[in-house]
């Protein structure tokens, strides 16, 4: 008898468990908020042009990520700006006989493009190839990736030219250079 009272109470608690059981649905909202991009990029950079030497010199150009995510550095223009003193064609690197170029075709053609220093930079993604050579004659078909850059790094990038030999005076030619940065993918 004692067996069937026992059963008889834990078969009641049992019950009485599993009816008085609630189930809670809690909801939870968040709000997310938009990345800020962060990146200085200088406003101004120079080249020199030393036929004599032959020498083309540029400083090097610093570009900072100063936002808390990985971004994408493209170039979207990289034209002579009107107005300059002279006004280039800008061409491919193999284009032209640079050595061999007289006084008119000097001051017509002109390969100039920007790259990254040194790849290995700790400031570049591993893993993503960065542009060693984004000329202005390749930005004048279209928007080129450059590379990613990690949070919080600088990456040093670099000017590079092939011209004529054969100026007959000194003038100074600007280009303005656009950079499109956004959110890595």
């Amino acid at each position: 008898m004692k067996k069937i009272i026992l059963i008889t109470i834990v078969l009641a608690m049992l019950f009485s468990i599993t009816a008085n059981a609630q189930t809670n649905v809690t909801e939870l909202t968040g709000t997310i908020q938009a990345s800020i991009l962060d990146v200085d990029i200088p406003t101004l950079a120079s080249f020199t042009i030393n036929p004599n030497g032959p020498t083309f010199s540029s400083p090097d150009l610093i570009i900072s990520n100063n936002s808390t995510m990985p971004v994408t550095l493209s170039i979207s223009g990289f034209n002579n700006k009107a107005g300059s003193d002279n006004q280039f064609i800008e061409v491919g690197r193999d284009d032209k006989d640079w050595d061999n170029l007289g006084i008119s075709q000097s001051s017509k053609y002109i390969h100039i493009a920007i790259g990254a220093k040194n790849p290995n930079e700790m400031g570049y993604i591993i893993n993503r190839e960065w542009q060693n050579d984004v000329s202005a004659h390749d930005v004048q078909a279209g928007t080129i990736e450059c590379g990613s850059m990690a949070p919080f790094r600088n990456v040093t990038l670099k000017f590079t030219g092939e011209y004529g030999k054969a100026f007959q005076q000194t003038f100074t030619t600007t280009y303005d250079l656009m950079f499109l940065v956004s959110i890595m993918e």
